[in-house]
């Protein structure tokens, strides 16, 4: 297979149209079908079906699209380095970010990253935190901020900072009320979800009751604002700093914090790229509190 066939694939799935990936691959439909057909004798396998609504991958297309995207990326990542190189940069930094951090800390982080690196190029990819070890685990990523306690990973692992969980409304109260306020919740990952249901039962013998469900931290506070209901965030940057909402952190039976950890994840082998360990440096160096 050729590098431009894995651009094929990754180009059909994501549009599910060949007229589509045709023109973005700057390619006639007839061709693209054809290098499709190519690559299906090739591999032995059927990747595509066509249907009156588009293309649709068969479940070897889904597997075989999946380690496509993997070598694009990398294919990518050594074009962007050479170039990086050739004008002077020790490489680009690939960094990933949960969506939490992408409004609050991120920027506080790149601007003093920035400022001390002026050279330096960074491209930054937002997610879930499973989704992002992933990636640094298939080398999408040189590395990435996750709140990941998993131990089914190989990657080395630095602690970056631990927030408190903490429940979010939008008038003074008592954590004594929340069986009887009406419940917002958002999509959390599954170490979240399971770290407040465990909370709610140690505290409470009646379910919450939930009265909306979103998938964005940013709209929960919105509906909170309003006076729609409560919700309980991991990251309490999402919240302290907004005008109009109150908040208290959720403790155990000691009066301990119940806390989320936030890990810097990266492959070994990647301290040796310039621009990694220059960030690897920064991050050592860096003063957590300066960022909130």
């Amino acid at each position: 297979m050729r590098d431009f066939d894995w651009t094929v694939l990754v180009t059909l799935y994501k549009t599910k149209s060949i007229s589509k990936a045709a023109e973005q691959l700057f390619i006639t439909q007839p061709a693209l079908t054809k290098r499709i057909q190519a690559l299906e004798r090739e591999l032995g396998l059927t990747l595509v079906t066509r249907t009156r609504q588009g293309c649709s991958f068969t479940q070897d297309g889904e597997q075989i699209v999946k380690k496509a995207e993997i070598v694009t990326s990398a294919i990518q990542a050594v074009y962007d380095d050479a170039r990086a190189r050739s004008q002077g940069k020790r490489g680009i930094l690939r960094l990933g970010v949960p969506y939490s951090y992408s409004r609050h800390l991120l920027p506080a982080l790149l601007d003093m990253y920035s400022t001390r690196f002026q050279c330096e190029e960074v491209d930054i990819t937002t997610g879930m935190s499973t989704d992002l070890v992933r990636l640094v685990e298939d080398d999408v990523l040189d590395l990435c901020l996750a709140r990941y306690e998993s131990e089914d990973t190989l990657l080395e692992r630095t602690l970056f900072c631990c927030d408190p969980v903490r429940v979010v409304f939008s008038r003074p109260f008592q954590i004594e009320e929340l069986p009887e306020l009406p419940y917002i919740e958002f999509s959390h990952n599954p170490l979240n979800t399971a770290l407040i249901h465990h909370w709610w039962r140690e505290n409470f013998t009646q379910p919450p009751s939930p009265r909306f469900k979103v998938n964005s931290g940013d709209a929960c506070l919105s509906m909170i604002k309003r006076g729609l209901g409560f919700s309980i965030f991991p990251d309490p940057k999402t919240c302290l700093n907004e005008p109009g909402l109150h908040s208290l952190s959720l403790t155990r039976a000691d009066g301990s914090p119940i806390v989320r950890r936030t890990w810097l994840l990266y492959r070994s082998e990647v301290k040796k790229r310039p621009a990694v360990a220059s960030f690897l440096h920064f991050m050592e160096e860096l003063d957590i509190d300066t960022l909130r």
